[in-house]
């Protein structure tokens, strides 16, 4: 039974992915030729990685490029400016707080996210939101190093944690660190990649644990 449940944050508890996605448009809108569009479809196809990843890929992969730190650090307050505001104010995914409201007596809650883990504690105590959650982590650090770090810090176990995303690459982050992992939304897995638990919203999410929860105390009676 799960006890503990990691969430990402855009596409899962907020509905920004486009926020993100349209921000690095802007970001390198200044592009010429085809550059802009094919760093455009790297970024809609690698949601869940960082925002550093993601700008270091585009100088070096796309316009071939050496990316110093202190460029990609530059870059990336900039794409802070352009998207931060905006996120703060997307529509929460429905029933994202009411799960969180309801659901923390019986569960513990973390938050692990690629956005900028200054910007996205920021976001979270200007919605209400950092107080469901035990810890807040986010980049330049990898997920799934922060993943493991958080589990060991809080002292969480593995068969009794999951994450929650909505992308291949957080069912990668889980699976690097030996937790289970529930999809967020089928539209953003591919029926291969559906080897995995995968819900539609905060419902279907409460009625899975609900289910889980009454199979385990069914066999504790047994």
């Amino acid at each position: 039974m799960y006890q503990n449940i990691i969430f990402d944050f855009d596409g899962v508890i907020v509905d920004s992915n486009e926020i993100r996605i349209e921000g690095f448009r802007t970001l390198y809108a200044a592009e010429t030729g085809d550059r802009l569009d094919r760093f455009m479809q790297y970024v809609r196809g690698n949601r869940g990685l960082s925002r550093y990843r993601k700008i270091r890929y585009y100088y070096e992969q796309i316009r071939g490029e050496q990316a110093p730190n202190e460029l990609v650090e530059r870059d990336a307050r900039r794409y802070s400016q352009i998207v931060a505001k905006d996120v703060a104010c997307a529509p929460e995914l429905p029933g994202a707080e009411a799960f969180l409201a309801e659901c923390k007596r019986d569960f513990r809650f973390a938050l692990v996210s690629a956005s900028d883990q200054d910007e996205l504690r920021a976001i979270c105590r200007l919605r209400g939101l950092d107080r469901y959650f035990d810890t807040i982590l986010g980049s330049p650090e990898d997920k799934a190093v922060n993943i493991r770090n958080l589990m060991q810090n809080l002292g969480w176990h593995r068969r009794s944690t999951v994450y929650v995303g909505d992308s291949s690459n957080d069912r990668t982050a889980a699976d690097s660190v030996g937790i289970d992992f529930i999809g967020f939304g089928k539209d953003n897995f591919q029926v291969g990649e559906r080897d995995h638990e995968v819900v539609d919203g905060f419902a279907q999410l409460r009625q899975m644990l609900l289910d889980r929860l009454n199979n385990q105390g069914a066999l504790t009676r047994a």
